[in-house]
Order: structure tokens, then sequence, then C-alpha cells
């Protein structure tokens, strides 16, 4: 064989090794962060309604796997890291709503807010624990809003009174 084709054959056998170990490590990453994608669905027993729904999920999942990179990344400027939860496939605009109670309404510029408020100079102290008092409870996880919807109301109202009791009795 002529010296200029064993070189060139091994030029080009060079050329394609690195495009392989290229190829390689581009894959690699996408490949793992879609096992974690399927351990976390396992996990949370997330099942989507079609074949367009999971990719949306897995995206929206790699942009927050992004962020919880990138704040942990920085984790000296913190006290606490954050990871993944089973709110991980959802958006702030998916969550919000869904999680929360809030619904946004729209507000006309004409209308306008109570704007008066009155005071007195009575001394209040810095700080009061309304746990500690017996006010509210601790803090839990209570599932979708609408699941417990008529017991929450008859706690809020429950705590209202009490509040607005302890409000006047110890301040």
């Amino acid at each position: 064989m002529a010296p200029w084709l064993e070189r060139q054959i091994k030029v080009y056998m060079l050329m394609v090794l690195l495009c392989a170990g290229a190829w390689t490590s581009a894959v690699t990453p996408a490949n793992s962060t879609l096992a974690k994608f399927e351990q976390w669905m396992a996990r949370h027993g997330r099942i989507y309604k079609d074949n367009l729904e999971k990719p949306k999920r897995y995206g929206i999942f790699l942009e927050t796997l992004r962020f919880i990179e990138d704040f942990n990344s920085k984790a000296a400027n913190h006290s606490y890291k954050v990871g993944l939860n089973q709110f991980s496939d959802l958006t702030t605009e998916e969550f919000v709503p869904r999680y929360t109670g809030f619904r946004a309404t729209s507000r006309s510029s004409n209308s306008s807010a109570a704007t008066t408020f009155k005071y007195s100079m009575t001394q209040v102290p810095d700080s009061l624990n309304w746990v500690e008092k017996g006010v509210v409870g601790s803090i839990k996880n209570q599932g979708g809003c609408g699941e417990r919807v008529t017991k929450s109301y008859y706690i809020i109202v429950q705590r209202h009174i009490i509040f607005w009791y302890c409000v006047i009795y110890y301040v």
C-alpha cells in the first residue's frame, strides 16, 4: 500500500474516533437526565396522558434540574440547597393556581383600594409565635387545594375567630 494512502486512512480513522468520542459524550448527559426523569416519574407515580405530554414535562423537568444545579453550585451564598420534589415537572404558572389556590384577577385602573390606615400607639412585641399560642397548627402538606375544601373552610373560620380573640386579648 502506498504511504500516502496509509496516512490518509489513519487520518480518517482518527477523525472517526474523535467524532465517536464527541458523540458519546454529547449523548451521555441526555441519557442520564432521561434516566433521572424516568426514575423521578416512577418515584412520584407520574403517568402522562399522551405522547405529547411526556416530552413537554421532560423539558420542564430539565429546566428545573438546571435551576437546581445552578442554585446548588452557588451554595456558599445560601444556607440551604434545593432538590427535586413531586412538583419538578410543573411550571410556576401551573403550580401556583393548582396548589396555592391563588386566582389572578385583573383590576381596572379606576379601582382604588382603601388607603386609610388606623393605628394606635400601643406597644407591640417584636414577634409572636402563633403556633405556640395554639392559634395555628404546624405546617403540613395538604395535597391539592380542592381535596379538603369544607374542612379547610371550617378551620379557617375557627382560626380567624381565635386569631382575633388573641390579638385583642394578648396585644
